[in-house]
């Protein structure tokens, strides 16, 4: 999931995503993002690429929504533009993963963070050191 209020920047970003073989839904409004991924019949992505400055409720306001409704517990979020958003707002044990990436933004490198594996999240684990059963 792509959420991106910039024309410019949300095609590069879908253009090289598609060119490397992902499928992406481009949201430009946090509003908007927010209706599809947390409403009735709510798609759940294992990424999404959040926009820190989102019209709307803000990518504050959306992590805020999707936190609230468990919307972020098997989805990796890297932010873009992150710099703006304090560390307490957008990560908590047990959401998902979230990263931050600074603009203006670096194609191939946000490729090859995409790409790469995400860091497990300590709290999904028990205490013997396994993976915690799905809820």
């Amino acid at each position: 999931i792509l959420v991106a209020h910039d024309v410019l920047q949300g095609q590069g970003i879908e253009r090289a995503l598609h060119t490397r073989g992902y499928r992406t839904g481009w949201m430009t409004d946090a509003d908007e993002a927010a209706e599809v991924l947390a409403g009735e019949a709510a798609v759940v992505a294992p990424l999404m690429l959040l926009d820190a400055d989102l019209p709307g409720l803000g990518a504050g306001g959306l992590m805020s929504l999707l936190r609230q409704g468990g919307k972020l517990a098997h989805t990796r979020t890297i932010l873009l533009g992150a710099d703006v958003l304090e560390t307490n707002d957008v990560r908590r044990p047990g959401e998902g993963e979230v990263e931050r990436v600074a603009k203006p933004l670096d194609l191939p490198g946000l490729m090859r963070l995409i790409r790469r594996p995400p860091v497990p999240d300590p709290s999904a684990t028990e205490g013997n050191g396994g993976p915690q059963a799905p809820r």
